[in-house]
């Protein structure tokens, strides 16, 4: 009789429980978003489009997701399995505590959106859960965390269930995307040639048994009627030669009949405290319109809202010491004073406006100022760099640096950029921190500062392309004027890098990528022919990004100086305006034969910029090249920005249009409006 009164009592409280999602309620908008909560619904809208889930006392399941212009809805069958599963956390019965909608700005690390926020209780595991959705205004998709509160617990190996979206692939045109780390990896030392650097799965039935695909950073649906891309904001990359450095809980895409799932939830039991609310890793749901332009122009359109550009700091040109020496003490030999203030000259010359100080500078484990590399300290390189009109960069090891003093450097000489090297990603506590730092160093700096994430190496520092850029760009290769080692993986090749820019700039905004630049004059000729190249094809292949001379600009040529200017001159006239459009790939694959480059399409006013490119075993001076969003037979105005020539052209019935360009590895940088 005890036991079925405490029974029935358990089955009372748990109906009560149940009961209290009931009374939840909410009605909020902003500017064109909107969310309603009432009974067991939640809706939100970007005024773009629609997402709506149910709430069980399990959690919370998807129910709709739509493009509101097309009215194309995505889930054909409802599942009420809870979108989300934590081992050991998210177990029996779910309470919702509250339903809250503010507008917010993360401290300013991203644009203002309306933030949502649905509190759980599972009192079975003592834990509590938000899941957090992001609406920014006419947005093409929405952003999704969770944040994790409770007792710890036991390590499991079970990664979890970020997302589940009861949508099945059948019938789609699936591709998973994964894009490798450049490091030893990549480098096929018997055929002397790099593996690829991006992956393009497209996934075919059958789906008998769940099929699953890690490492991949994002998924894409597209058939007819439009576009879906699944992104996990989490530090996902393929690394080919350290598999060991995988980043904690990264986690797969699983593509089942009746659903795709995302494991990886980015924190487990094992890493949970009592007292605080602690984040996963997100998720983005990204709709578009049918076909590849459309899907790349609402991701990276998304992209933009969620780490929106800081022209100040994002659109420098930068010149890092590093890339010119073979050896780490002749590296740190170019970072001391002596060198640094011929830096700071050269730069001044060439029109570069920023000089960053790689490793060198310090005294390792202390972070002091080492006096025989800086005898008065920043002194002497801030009190010539402001005659000139140079900004300064500084490197720092991110995994060992003290803080308090990194900060006091970045504020005493007023640097504007610090590369983030050799940080971990092995555990939670190591993901976070690196966060935490680049989030505080953002913040005590006294003017606009961006970090530099170096994702290169085999070093488990993992960092992907959709994790950490609201505080910065990405460092994602070293191109030096050496093969240290013989592995060539570092040793600059201008068709590799273009290449590199060109694949990435399908599913990444491009300004966000610190692209190298090399000496094309100091570059060891075998295997590389970038001496067979022009210092301004160098500096081209970067114009769509941040520019990055990653050498030691002093050992430039007088020439080569005047030949580099005269580049970044023009540029820099347009840049800003350039960088209001999106960046996508045009022409072929860069593989040293192809005509290749750039479209910069504004949408707001159908305009733009071209870097297009004849590559040096290409032997055919004119070609044809179809260009996005501009309709067949569209009349454009051409501008090339750097001799100040005008013509006009019509695109053909395929919105092709024709270019000319008399030598190989030479380039065109045009200026086009419709007419």
């Amino acid at each position: 009789m005890k036991i079925t009164l405490v029974c029935i009592l358990i089955l009372g409280i748990s109906s009560l429980y149940a009961r209290e999602n009931h009374k939840i309620s909410l009605n909020k908008n902003w500017k064109e978003c909107a969310v309603k909560a009432s009974e067991n619904i939640l809706e939100v809208s970007t005024g773009t489009i629609k997402v709506k889930w149910g709430i069980s006392e399990k959690g919370m399941y998807l129910t709709e997701l739509s493009e509101m212009q097309y009215r194309k809805q995505w889930i054909s069958e409802t599942s009420k399995k809870t979108s989300w599963n934590i081992p050991g956390v998210t177990e029996g019965d779910a309470i919702v505590k509250n339903i809250t909608a503010k507008v917010d700005d993360d401290e300013g690390f991203t644009n203002k959106h309306l933030a949502v926020t649905v509190h759980f209780d599972y009192p079975a595991t003592g834990s509590e859960v938000k899941m957090l959705v992001w609406l920014y205004n006419k947005s093409t998709g929405i952003r999704t965390q969770l944040l994790v509160k409770g007792p710890s617990g036991k390590p499991q190996e079970d990664v979890g269930i970020l997302q589940r979206l009861p949508i099945s692939p059948k019938g789609f045109e699936s591709k998973l995307i994964s894009y490798t780390k450049h490091n030893p990896g990549r480098m096929d030392t018997i055929n002397q040639v790099m593996k690829p650097f991006m992956m393009e799965d497209i996934i075919t039935a059958p789906y008998d048994k769940p099929r699953v695909f890690d490492k991949r950073l994002l998924l894409q649906l597209n058939d007819k009627e439009g576009s879906l891309v699944v992104v996990k904001e989490a530090p996902v990359i393929r690394n080919l030669w350290w598999d060991h450095s995988v980043c904690y809980h990264s986690g797969a895409f699983i593509l089942s009949k009746e659903e795709i799932s995302l494991t990886g939830v980015g924190i487990a039991k094992s890493d949970l405290k009592k007292e605080k609310f602690q984040p996963a890793y997100a998720t983005w749901l990204v709709l578009g319109g049918s076909g590849d332009a459309e899907l790349q122009y609402a991701l990276k359109s998304f992209d933009r809202q969620r780490f929106p550009m800081v022209v100040e700091r994002d659109l420098l040109t930068f010149a890092n010491n590093w890339g010119s020496t073979d050896n780490t003490r002749d590296g740190k030999i170019s970072s001391m004073e002596p060198s640094i203030l011929e830096e700071i000259d050269a730069c001044a010359e060439t029109g570069i406006e920023a000089q960053q100080i790689d490793d060198g500078w310090q005294i390792n484990k202390d972070w002091s100022i080492d006096p025989k590399a800086y005898p008065e300290g920043w002194k002497n390189v801030k009190k010539l760099a402001k005659e000139k009109g140079v900004k300064l960069g500084i490197w720092c090891d991110g995994d060992d640096v003290n803080m308090d003093k990194l900060i006091s450097h970045v504020n005493n000489a007023g640097f504007i950029a610090c590369k983030f090297d050799f940080y971990k990603t092995y555990t939670y506590e190591q993901v976070q921190d690196m966060m935490a730092r680049a989030r505080r160093l953002v913040k005590e700096s006294k003017q606009p500062l961006i970090v530099n994430w170096d994702v290169t190496g085999g070093q488990p520092k993992d960092r992907g392309y959709f994790y950490g850029r609201e505080y910065g760009n990405l460092w994602y290769r070293n191109v030096k004027q050496h093969n240290a080692g013989e592995s060539h993986h570092t040793l600059y090749q201008p068709y590799n890098v273009l290449e590199d820019v060109w694949l990435l700039s399908k599913y990444v905004n491009a300004y966000d990528l610190q692209i190298g630049i090399q000496n094309t004059g100091r570059v060891f000729e075998k295997p590389s022919d970038a001496h067979l190249h022009s210092q301004s094809y160098a500096v081209a292949i970067a114009l769509v990004g941040s520019m990055n001379f990653f050498y030691e600009v002093k050992y430039l040529s007088a020439e080569d100086r005047q030949e580099i200017k005269s580049i970044l001159e023009p540029y820099k006239k347009v840049r800003e305006d350039m960088h209001r459009g999106i960046v996508y790939p045009i022409g072929h694959k860069p593989n040293n034969r192809s005509w290749t480059g750039f479209q910069v399409h504004n949408h707001k006013e159908d305009r733009g910029y071209l870097t297009v490119f004849r590559e040096i075993h290409n032997n055919k001076p004119r070609t044809k090249i179809a260009l996005k969003f501009l309709k067949p037979g569209a009349k454009l105005h051409l501008t090339n920005l750097l001799t100040n020539k005008t013509w006009q052209i019509s695109l053909n019935d395929k919105s092709m249009a024709e270019f000319q360009i008399e030598d190989p590895a030479d380039f065109l940088f045009l200026k086009y409006n419709q007419f």
